[in-house]
């Protein structure tokens, strides 16, 4: 019996041997060059190949291969084709169609990727991949990755803008590094090289405007993104550099780029710490930049962490009175955002599916948001920890993001940080980096977890009413402008809270808009009172009054802003505000008419401000305050410098408010994207997209 069991083992084992050792093919993809495949320009389109190889010992049988993508989701431009050619020897493949082949041991076959763009395609870039199907079970399903672009000006400004509109900043910031290292004693070449790195980011940033195309959405095959740069970065991570710009990025982008010039030049005339200053100042554009353009949540997340630590030595290290304490908390309050951020990161990555990265390397798990948000995580039925998996790491996202809009209890960071900080550092951090916290709800909530967003829908509506009357009225309650802005901040982001949670189209719509019009008025009214503080060393409203009579271009200029703010028609504030309350109304009728009495305590400190601030009786205790007795007992009117910093706000608020046609134009493929994954279309649409 042991003999006859041993001899029935032995047998086994020699015929597992035996089938180990039968002949198996072993596919194999090749790209001259490496991955992934350029296609180059022929007979009016792009065209390129690859080989497919056999490395086994038996006949390879490749049933499919294919551009990833269909009907229902595209994933490529229209008119993509992919084909077998002739191979190069009969004898070692034989092609028996355009899409499948038998290739035998040791042979090749070539397979060729056309792409014939319409002559006036929307389109100009192409990234995809080709799928191979073969009977090697052991390799799967492989992919190559192929890309095409339409040229539209310079190689290296049309395939990279995006990069070197990050690159610029921080080329900036390391001049400034390398000379206050060197011990440089003059600060008037970093002055001039910072005034120089900003104005050609905003010609960089208008010159990417103009090309741009608001036509372009999710059914034309690129996720609805344009100027795309797409690379592995960090393979092991199955993280890559993958940025783009849509209809949602791409007015951040701009404002982004509009504010750092204007705080550049409002810096022009600093004396203390200049290199060290623009350093870090040119770090946070970059690291704000990046976070509006990246479509990788480990690359947004790096890119907003780098932002958060300029802000924090920023605020720390040049802001005024009380900075340590609002350095400390900006830094508490934005690093437990971060962790609750990286946590849901995380879940979302490793119960992702399984996909490619750009050059065909298999990921079973991706930080890619385009492809995220393919994942449908609700039929999953997943849990964490015990509770739904959607509903958790939703809450976790969304508070992270909530601190920086910033949203109530969550604000107690902005007031104190802002009011602290110096008047071109504040203008950043009321526009670009409070939008972060709206922008990356509708970027990574609204479209990856849409079920959570219709689940917490009314929640983020009450919020954000709560924001807009709270808000308002601790903007009435303050005495110091300064902090009636920051208030002014808290209240106006409530209305893109209250947007994004309507879940309709004009709801969205005013949202983005309000992030918009609302930064470049926040940081308008942000570089006015700089100029004010500079002159009286004071922000309190009760020392004020008449200066529309000692300045009447700062009068002029202010009043402005403030109606602005308040949201008076006909200039830019109203349009956001206006939108966001007709998106929300047919949901939210009640929670909207108490956010329109919010409204009216917004007009409320808006109006007491400018009477307090500009009209009425002007102190003449001023005359003799030490302050202004170089300038014989009156306030000096606006300089050069300081109107230089505020003009292309102005005329950016009042052309805005007067046609808010290419705002809504430029925003429209964005809008109706997002609104597509909160409310698909069928019978349970929220609303009809336009």
């Amino acid at each position: 019996m042991v003999v006859a069991a041993l001899v029935a083992v032995l047998v086994t084992f020699a015929g597992e041997r035996r089938a180990d050792a039968s002949p198996r093919p072993r596919l194999a993809l090749h790209v001259e060059g490496g991955a992934p495949l350029e296609l180059l320009p022929a007979e009016g389109g792009f065209v390129g190949s690859f080989d497919v190889m056999n490395g086994g010992e038996a006949p390879l049988v490749v049933s499919r291969i294919a551009v990833r993508g269909d009907e229902d989701e595209p994933r490529v431009p229209p008119r993509v084709s992919v084909r077998f050619t002739a191979p190069p020897s009969q004898a070692s493949s034989t092609t028996s169609a355009a899409t499948t082949a038998t290739i035998a041991p040791g042979g090749t076959a070539r397979v060729e990727v056309t792409w014939m763009p319409e002559r006036a395609a929307r389109v100009k870039q192409l990234f995809g991949h080709v799928v191979v199907t073969s009977n090697d079970e052991a390799a799967g399903e492989l992919a190559v990755g192929i890309r095409a672009h339409i040229p539209r000006g310079p190689a290296i400004i049309t395939e990279h803008v995006l990069s070197i509109l990050m690159g610029l900043p921080l080329l900036g910031a390391l001049v400034a590094f390398a000379m206050h290292v060197a011990g440089a004693k003059d600060d008037r070449p970093v002055r001039i090289t910072a005034l120089a790195v900003m104005a050609l980011q905003c010609l960089l940033a208008a010159w990417l405007t103009t090309r741009f195309n608001a036509d372009v959405t999710r059914d034309g095959g690129t996720d609805g993104l344009q100027f795309v740069e797409h690379a592995v970065w960090v393979r092991a991570l199955r993280t890559e550099y993958f940025i783009g710009v849509d209809g949602i990025s791409l007015p951040m982008v701009l404002l982004t780029s509009l504010v750092g010039f204007a705080g550049t030049v409002a810096s022009f005339g600093r004396k203390r710490d200049v290199k060290a200053f623009f350093a870090a100042y040119f770090v946070f554009v970059t690291g704000l930049t990046g976070t509006f353009v990246a479509m990788d949540l480990l690359l947004f997340f790096v890119f907003l962490q780098v932002a958060l630590v300029a802000a924090y030595f920023l605020v720390g290290a040049w802001g005024g009175a009380r900075r340590d304490r609002a350095a400390l908390k900006l830094v508490v309050m934005t690093s437990a955002g971060s962790a609750m951020l990286l946590v849901a990161f995380v879940a979302l990555h490793v119960h992702s599916d399984r996909g490619f990265l750009v050059d065909g390397t298999i990921a079973e798990h991706t930080f890619s948001i385009p492809e995220l948000t393919r994942v449908s995580y609700a039929a999953k039925k997943l849990t964490f920890f015990g509770l739904p998996f959607v509903k958790v790491v939703f809450t976790l996202a969304f508070v992270g993001f909530a601190i920086l809009v910033p949203m109530f209890p969550l604000h107690t960071w902005m007031a104190d940080a802002y009011a602290a900080a110096e008047s071109p550092v504040a203008a950043l951090i009321a526009s670009s980096l409070v939008g972060v916290g709206a922008y990356g709800i509708l970027r990574v909530l609204v479209s990856i977890l849409p079920e959570g967003t219709r689940w917490a829908s009314g929640a983020i509506v009450a919020f954000g009413v709560v924001n807009v009357v709270y808000g308002a009225l601790c903007a009435l309650a303050q005495d110091d402008v300064k902090r009636m802005v920051a208030y002014a901040c808290v209240s106006h982001g409530g209305f893109a809270l209250i947007g994004i949670g309507a879940m309709t189209p004009q709801g969205i719509a005013g949202a983005v808009v309000q992030m918009v019009t609302h930064g470049a008025i926040a940081a308008m009214l942000t570089l006015l009172v700089g100029a004010l503080d500079e002159r009286a060393h004071t922000r309190s409203l009760a020392r004020f009054g008449g200066l529309a009579a000692e300045m009447p271009m700062f009068g002029a200029l202010m009043l402005t802003s403030l109606l602005a703010s308040l949201g008076l028609p006909g200039l830019a504030g109203f349009w956001g505000e206006a939108l966001t309350l007709v998106g929300a109304f047919p949901s939210f009728r009640t929670l909207s008419c108490v956010a329109a009495f919010g409204l009216v305590v917004t007009a409320a400190f808006h109006l007491v401000a400018a009477q307090r601030l500009l009209f009425g009786v002007f102190p003449e205790a001023w005359r003799k305050d030490p302050y202004l007795e170089p300038f014989g007992g009156r306030f000096p009117e606006l300089s050069f410098r300081e109107l230089a910093s505020v003009a292309p706000l102005v005329v950016i608020v009042v052309l805005l408010g007067l046609w808010p046609a290419p705002l809504l134009r430029m925003i429209s493929s964005g809008v109706h994207d997002v609104a597509t994954f909160i409310s698909p279309a069928g019978p349970e649409q929220i609303s009809r997209l336009p």
